[in-house]
């Protein structure tokens, strides 16, 4: 006989197992994952079981326990086999990527190992162990020797806790996983009618400025509002009730307000403004106005919550404040939590110092050193960050007003929240989503150089520019975006002319092997190429150290033939070298090498390309459209198509038919548009079947209302961490694509469509305009997008990412209405 302890400890450790396990076999069904569902399947049915038997103390709860335990550790001996051809899959498949997706992968094993086989562990030792006749003997004895029993029951209980709360971990997890993917297009709605953003405070500013400012005749100021100064306080913030850090424009001396009929930009004028009440302060800002200001924007960032560090080190320190929503107060000096993105202190914190990339927190040592605080152990660089005892960690409100003249009155006055930099979520619609399109295309117009070649980067903040030369991927896909949603009209055709010349630049030409001649004579039967004399060439790009590689070629053609189609004048590249060269390229079971070796003139490189091959079999697709014209010589239509058939077989099948395909994938976005390009004769189901597979998957990390309010619609693995903007985009480019699909195939694309939705409103926020961008050093970032809402740097392919999820998005989203 069991004690009640041990009896309902078992019991909530069996329900917990059940409900752990039954989300489980909800998120994989037997029709996505047969083994696994199946397994899933046999141990809720076994836990059941024994819940029930110990529950009723039955004569058969040990044996019921021996079964649960066994098949608990079979389970477990199943995953971890699969775990462990999934790792060296994906290491000889990505090798680069290989061992930090084997890393991720051990943590969550780690984690569900815990949970499955601690908790049958426990009633293996219960039940027939030392630990388990020790407890049943101190029962039956009545003795008085209560201690042995109530340290054993405390050992058993203690377990059973610590398995419970692992167990009720995953179980959240899963629950938030079934809650985003149920309808986040309807928990976006609801973050619509939320109080995120609620203005009131905005309200009565605007209302305060509008009246007293009415007498004022001019507002000349255009000054971004950018120091990242620390505001002076005359007292910590934890001594008054109410404190505001106020910045605007002021006017400029007055012998320098002119020179040569050019008015000067004035002073950026901080404010710390401190009192017991709102009224106060907003009275003490309306006097400064009247006096002061010269501009036409006022920043107002309320402290309303201070706290202190937890004393911790590394990653954990440097993660204790939330991106874009803290800021920090030393004593009277404080920052706002936009000065820190504007500084880029949330990415400042380099957990593994030989990995560069590796970055996410802060850098306390620097972010100490913007308030004047020094270290205090000298010149000990190695030694830890003290932090001093007044340092709080602060957070509030955040406004921006915006003065306007208007047509019969002096001023009108517009408030807008901000939180993390980002403005309120708007409702999707047509007409607002063409515009951030228009912008993005005006971004991309504007960043292109004389010689073609697009700036690759822009910090919006500094201004500060950085170019990488022509880097092929990113500038012919800055192109091919440019090529799809702009309007063929004369400026257009200037960018896109010069860009594609750009490219023209770089292609080569490489003899081609007797082995690699085979099988693609009949390609120039019909005439020779237009690079060719006596013999057949392969025709490629190189970057400007002469690499070649499968992506340098591939994605350039795309932007080419996709140009062409779209009316654009093209200069002359060699189609029926590229061709070949794709051919040569392409392994005997449909994958591609990543690399082309010029001096031997061999394909080269295990695994797969990320991006590469899902190109290089759109620009196949292409290819056999140009080729079934039959108006370029050598270009032969079979040879084409038949390659492309490799691809599609392999892809949509062996590539992930190995198991992980029904948990994660990589970024597999080009897949998706190489299949919604297919001519209706290269069409592959199960290719097809593979892109809204991807998709699916991918939405799931979408942050919906539910979890996380500031990052609703982006992609993020945990809240922790901000969303991305080129993994978000993807998502609506790739979704776009998967929705034409799944309606070529008689499918419900109606859960795409609200995944779709959900990040075509996050790009639409994040989108740099006047509201985001009132600290943008000029207006050449507007239309631009940030890596992050608090990593500000604009690269040009985020730009084209986010333009055409945006884009290709609202063609399916929009296309009932």
């Amino acid at each position: 006989m069991l004690s009640r302890t041990a009896r309902i400890s078992f019991f909530i450790g069996a329900l917990v197992h059940i409900l752990f396990c039954a989300g489980c076999l909800y998120l994989i069904p037997l029709q996505i994952s047969l083994a696994l569902g199946c397994l899933a399947g046999i141990y809720v049915a076994t836990f059941a079981l024994f819940g029930a038997t110990v529950l009723s103390d039955s004569r058969w709860a040990p044996l019921c326990g021996r079964v649960a335990a066994g098949v608990s550790i079979f389970c477990f001996f199943v995953l971890l086999v699969r775990v462990g051809f999934w790792v060296v899959y994906l290491q000889a498949l990505y090798r680069e990527l290989g061992l930090a997706m084997a890393v991720g992968i051990g943590i969550i094993a780690l984690g569900v190992g815990f949970l499955l086989v601690t908790f049958p562990c426990v009633i293996l030792a219960y039940l027939s162990g030392r630990f388990g006749r020790s407890l049943r003997l101190a029962e039956e004895s009545q003795s008085d020797d209560r201690q042995a029993k109530k340290g054993s029951s405390q050992a058993l209980t203690t377990t059973m806790v610590l398995g419970a709360l692992v167990a009720a971990f995953f179980f959240v997890q899963i629950v938030e996983l079934s809650a985003a993917s149920a309808s986040p297009w309807s928990n976006l709605q609801t973050f619509h009618k939320g109080q995120l953003y609620s203005s009131e405070l905005g309200e009565q500013l605007s209302e305060g400025l509008q009246g007293a400012l009415a007498k004022k005749k001019s507002f000349p100021g255009r000054r971004e509002l950018s120091s990242v100064r620390p505001y002076q306080c005359e007292s910590p913030v934890t001594e008054v009730a109410e404190t505001w850090l106020i910045q605007f424009e002021g006017a400029a001396p007055k012998k320098l307000a002119k020179k040569k009929g050019v008015r000067l930009p004035g002073p950026l004028l901080q404010y710390c403004l401190q009192g017991e009440s709102r009224e106060q302060l907003q009275a003490e800002l309306l006097t400064l106005a009247q006096q002061k200001l010269r501009g036409r924007r006022i920043k107002v960032d309320t402290i309303e919550e201070s706290r202190k560090i937890p004393a911790a080190s590394g990653l954990i320190q440097a993660l204790a404040m939330r991106p874009g929503l803290d800021a920090v107060c030393v004593a009277g000096k404080c920052l706002a939590p936009w000065q820190h993105i504007v500084r880029d202190d949330f990415n400042t914190y380099h957990p593994l110092p030989p990995v560069k990339d590796a970055r996410a927190g802060v850098d306390w040592e620097r972010l100490l050193k913007a308030v004047g605080v020094k270290r205090a152990d000298g010149d000990k660089v190695e030694a830890p960050v003290t932090l001093p005892a007044s340092l709080r960690v602060v957070t509030g409100e955040s406004y921006l007003l915006t003065l306007r003249p208007v047509k019969g009155s002096p001023w009108t006055v517009k408030s807008v929240r901000l939180r993390r930099l980002l403005p309120p979520a708007q409702p999707l619609e047509k007409e607002a989503v063409q515009k951030t399109v228009r912008s993005a295309l005006s971004y991309i117009h504007h960043a292109q150089g004389k010689d073609g070649i697009f700036r690759y980067s822009l910090n919006p903040f500094t201004g500060k520019t950085a170019s990488s030369g022509l880097n092929l991927p990113r500038h012919a896909g800055t192109t091919l975006a440019f090529c799809e949603w702009s309007k063929p009209d004369r400026s257009s055709r200037r960018v896109v002319r010069l860009a594609l010349q750009a490219l023209r630049k770089m292609q080569r030409h490489s003899p081609m092997s007797r082995e690699q001649g085979s099988g693609v004579q009949g390609s120039v039967e019909q005439g020779q190429s237009p690079s060719s004399s006596s013999e057949e060439k392969l025709a490629y790009l190189v970057n400007a150290r002469g690499t070649a590689n499968l992506g340098y070629t591939a994605l350039p053609m795309i932007a080419l033939l996709e140009c062409a189609k779209r009316g654009y004048p093209v200069p002359e590249f060699d189609l029926a070298g590229v061709a070949r060269f794709l051919k040569v390229m392409q392994r005997e079971n449909g994958s591609f090498y990543r690399y082309f070796d010029r001096k031997t003139l061999e394909p080269m490189g295990e695994g797969e390309s990320l991006y590469a091959a899902g190109q290089a079999v759109y620009a196949l697709f292409l290819l056999s459209e140009v080729a079934q014209s039959g108006d370029i010589p050598g270009l032969d239509a079979a040879l084409i198509a038949a390659a492309a058939r490799r691809a599609t077989a392999y892809y949509g099948g062996d590539y992930w038919g190995k198991g992980p395909e029904d948990f994660f994938y990589y970024e597999e976005n080009w897949h998706c548009l190489a299949a919604r390009a297919a001519p209706d004769d290269l069409r592959d189901q199960r290719y097809e079947e593979f892109c809204i597979d991807y998709v699916g998957f991918k939405a799931r990390l979408l942050e919906s209302a539910s979890s996380t309010q500031d990052w609703v619609g982006g992609f993020t693995a945990s809240p922790v961490f901000p969303p991305h903007s080129t993994p978000t985009a993807g998502i609506a480019e790739a979704g776009s694509a998967a929705i034409f699909l799944a309606q070529r195939l008689g499918q419900d694309a109606q859960q795409l469509k609200a995944s779709v939705r959900l990040a075509m409103s996050y790009l639409q926020r994040v989108q740099l305009k006047k509201e985001n961008c009132f600290a943008c050093r000029g207006k050449r970032a507007y239309g631009g997008f940030p890596e992050s809402p608090t990593s500000a740097q604009v690269r040009i392919d985020y730009v084209q990412h986010c333009m055409a999820g945006l884009a290709h998005g609202a063609e399916m989203v929009f296309e009932e209405s």
